[in-house]
């Protein structure tokens, strides 16, 4: 016989566990509280982009793109971090070493743009940092190839928060005990379905196919 899904039962079985779903919950929420203790700092991005211009030329204009790929692994090289550390103000406490970390890169999918990428939990070293990684790039693409059609498209003006730490902070404090609950739920139900225990009269009855005589009642 197939096995009949009781939902009253499973809602009375749930009921019962109440003191499991409270002990979880304050559980899952000491250790959500443990984990995130500290705050981690925002984070801010900025975006430098660069393409291949030349004008009146769109076989040089290709060409210096493809230079643009070829050489963009130099971005992450410390001689460029060097230089983009020597563009920017004594007053930034940063070394070449920390810039190399900072920056990523990205290719457009519909345009022949590089995008250099600076995050950093400080809006304005950020800001600094690509647009000085950018410069220096071109540099040393003119200065190795002797092409000078890879230009700065478009500078970083602004940097955005691309990670909030408050909010992260919430949202894991939330999480835990949520999917704690959840799982406890599942288990529970799981637990009923696949359980030899007989838990009602009607079950014992096979849902109507056999006639339960009596009860034993419970000493």
């Amino acid at each position: 016989m197939a096995r009949v899904i009781d939902i009253k039962m499973l809602l009375r079985l749930i009921l019962k566990k109440w003191f499991l779903f409270v002990a979880v919950a304050v559980i899952a929420l000491f250790a959500a509280l443990v984990m995130t203790a500290e705050v981690k700092p925002d984070v801010y991005q900025a975006t430098t982009s660069l393409s291949s211009i030349a004008e009146g030329s769109s076989a040089e204009s290709l060409n210096g793109f493809r230079l643009l790929v070829n050489y963009s692994g130099l971005i992450y090289s410390s001689k460029i971090a060097t230089a983009a550390r020597e563009m920017l103000p004594d007053s930034l406490t940063i070394s070449a070493r920390q810039i190399q970390s900072m920056v990523t890169t990205s290719f457009s999918d519909t345009a022949t743009m590089l995008y250099i990428t600076s995050s950093s939990p400080d809006s304005q070293l950020a800001l600094s940092v690509t647009n000085a990684v950018a410069e220096a790039f071109v540099a040393e693409i003119s200065n190795i190839t002797g092409d000078d059609t890879i230009k700065i498209y478009d500078r970083a003006i602004n940097a955005i928060m691309s990670y909030n730490g408050k909010s992260e902070q919430q949202k894991t404090r939330i999480t835990i005990p949520a999917v704690s609950l959840f799982i406890l739920l599942v288990a529970i139900v799981i637990w009923a379905l696949f359980s030899d225990r007989i838990k009602s009269v009607n079950e014992a009855a096979l849902h109507g196919e056999v006639t339960v005589i009596g009860v034993i009642p419970r000493i």
